[in-house]
């Protein structure tokens, strides 16, 4: 099996976000609830203050949710569309195609104590 070529990248931004819902609860939002939920993501990602782009290129972005509990796969990568959109938005990232968005997304269970959140790491 071949291993995956090594990329020089630096990290441009680290930094903790509320859980993004998942595909099936974005799905079944009314049209009026999911912009409103977009304005507020696009809020969320402002106040974090990511490095905006310039020019075109491409950004790892790597999601880790932190829940209660585990959600599918889909369910997972589908949920982070409102996050992504609102990256976009802002122009954290040039645009969502795969010449300029690599995603990566992995969850795990939160600590009995742990506030639910989802961790967002930026490379370039």
């Amino acid at each position: 099996m071949d291993t995956p070529p090594k990329i020089e990248a630096h990290m441009v931004f680290l930094g903790k976000l509320p859980v993004s819902p998942t595909l099936n609860r974005w799905q079944r939002m009314h049209w009026a609830v999911r912009r409103k939920q977009g304005r507020v993501w696009q809020a969320a990602v402002i106040a974090l203050g990511i490095p905006r782009v310039i020019k075109p290129c491409l950004r790892l972005v790597k999601f880790v949710r932190v829940g209660s509990r585990l959600v599918d796969t889909d369910g997972l990568y589908g949920g982070l569309k409102p996050v992504v959109d609102a990256l976009k938005s802002v122009k954290a990232i040039w645009d969502d195609d795969p010449d300029h968005l690599s995603l990566y997304a992995e969850q795990r269970k939160r600590a009995k104590k742990e506030i639910p959140h989802m961790v967002i790491e930026v490379w370039e």
